[in-house]
C-alpha cells in the first residue's frame, strides 16, 4: 500500500510483512517525520529501529479514527459494520477501510494499483448530507454508505458532531447531550464575546434543527492547508528536542499569549492539546502558525456551578490558569469590549490586574 501527501507518494507499507520504504520524509506527517525510516533487518540494531518504525506508524494510522468514547461514535461504526474495538489492529483496519482520509489533511492511502487521483477521493469534493446528520448528531441506528459517513469516522473530539456541506461551504455542526444543551449555548456566547474583541477565534452560529440546539463554524482546512493538533506538533518538537512551550511561544508569541489570557478570561478549562490546532502550509509541509481559537463549548461552565479555576493547570504552560494569564498578559496585547463580559469573567480580569 501507498501513504500518499495529496498526489505525492510519501511511503510504501505493508503492516503483515512489517515493511515500510520512505519515498519522501519531508512530506511525511509531521508526527512520524524525522523518525520513521525505511525498514531493515541485517542486524539486531536496524530490527529493533525498524520495529519502533512500524509501532511509530501504527501509531499514526490508529489516530486518524474517532475515539470510541465519543457521544454516538457506536452508532457511526455500526452504521458501517466497522469494530467497536480500541485495539489497535481493529482502528487501522478502519482506517484502511476509508482510505484514510480525514477532512483536515491530504494524507490517504491506496493500493498499488490504484490510479485515482487526490481529487478523485478528496473529502472535501464529496457530497454531505442528512444520513450523517441522523447517525452522528440524533444517534440514529441505520445503515449508511461509506462516502457519507467516512468524514465522521475521523473527526476529533467527544461531543456529538458531524460535518454539513452548505451552498458555498463546508460547516461542522456539534450539539451536547445536556437538556438545556448548556455546552452549545456556552459555544454561541463565547463566540459572541470574541467578536467584541482582537483574539482570532472560530465564529460558532446557533440554529435549531430536529430539536436540537446545533453550533456551526467553517472548516478551516482547505486544498492549501492543513490543520493538525497539538498533540502532533509536541510529538514533532521532541523528535527534534525543542520543547513544546518555548518553542510555541518563540514562534508564535503574540497569538500564544492571546489564547493563555483568554482561556482564563472566559474559564476555559479545556484547552488540552488536542484543542490547539495549527495550520500547516500543504506546499512545504511546514507548520505556518496557530489557526483561530475554537471549541469553547466548556468555557463559562465552571461560572455556573461557582468553581475557582484559578489553580487548575493550564496544559499548555503547565502552570495554572491564573499564573498563566499573569505571565502572558502583557504579551497579549488583548483588546477586548468588556460591556460584552460576564460579571465573572470581569472578576479575572482585574485579579490579572488588568481593569
Amino acid at each position: 500500500m501507498i501513504l500518499m501527501n495529496g498526489d505525492r507518494r510519501v511511503a510504501m507499507f505493508s503492516l503483515d510483512d512489517a515493511y515500510i520504504e520512505i519515498l519522501d520524509q519531508e512530506f511525511l506527517p509531521l508526527s512520524i517525520k524525522d523518525v520513521i525510516k525505511t525498514t531493515t533487518y541485517d542486524s539486531p540494531e536496524q530490527l529493533k529501529e525498524s520495529m519502533r518504525t512500524i509501532d511509530k506508524f501504527k501509531d499514526f494510522l490508529s489516530g486518524r479514527v474517532l475515539n470510541i468514547a465519543r457521544e454516538h461514535a457506536k452508532e457511526i461504526l455500526n452504521s458501517l459494520s466497522f469494530s467497536q474495538s480500541s485495539k489497535t489492529s481493529e482502528r487501522i483496519a478502519i482506517v484502511l477501510a476509508c482510505s484514510g482520509l480525514s477532512m483536515t489533511d491530504n494524507f490517504w492511502i491506496k493500493e498499488d494499483d490504484d490510479t485515482r487521483t487526490f481529487a478523485d477521493v478528496n473529502l472535501r469534493n464529496k457530497r454531505l448530507g442528512d444520513a450523517a446528520f441522523a447517525i452522528s448528531i440524533l444517534g440514529s441506528s441505520i445503515s449508511a454508505t461509506k462516502e457519507i459517513m467516512q468524514p465522521d469516522v475521523g473527526t476529533e473530539g467527544m461531543f456529538a458532531k458531524t460535518w454539513y456541506r452548505g451552498e458555498n461551504k463546508i460547516e461542522l455542526w456539534k450539539t451536547d447531550k445536556t437538556t438545556a444543551c448548556v455546552n452549545t449555548k456556552a459555544e454561541i456566547e463565547v463566540s459572541g464575546i470574541l467578536d467584541h474583541s482582537n483574539v482570532s477565534h472560530v465564529r460558532y452560529e446557533g440554529f435549531q434543527k430536529d430539536g436540537k440546539l446545533i453550533a456551526k463554524c467553517e472548516l478551516l482546512a482547505d486544498d492549501a492547508k492543513s490543520v493538525i493538533n497539538g498533540y502532533e506538533v509536541r510529538d514533532w518538537c521532541n523528535n527534534h528536542n525543542l520543547h513544546f512551550t518555548d518553542w510555541l511561544a518563540s514562534n508564535f508569541k503574540e497569538d500564544f499569549a492571546k489564547m493563555c489570557v483568554i482561556d482564563y478570561v472566559i474559564a476555559n478549562t479545556d484547552r488540552h492539546l488536542g484543542n490547539i490546532h495549527f495550520w500547516v502550509d500543504n506546499l512545504t509541509n511546514r507548520i505556518i502558525g496557530l489557526t483561530p481559537l475554537f471549541d469553547h463549548n466548556q468555557a463559562l461552565i465552571a461560572d455556573r456551578f461557582g468553581t475557582n479555576i484559578d489553580d487548575l493547570l493550564y496544559d499548555a504552560t503547565g502552570d495554572t490558569m491564573v499564573e498563566t494569564a499573569v505571565k502572558y498578559w502583557k504579551s497579549a496585547n488583548i483588546v477586548i469590549d468588556e460591556a460584552y463580559l460576564p460579571e465573572a469573567c470581569k472578576a479575572r480580569l482585574e485579579k490579572i490586574g488588568v481593569r
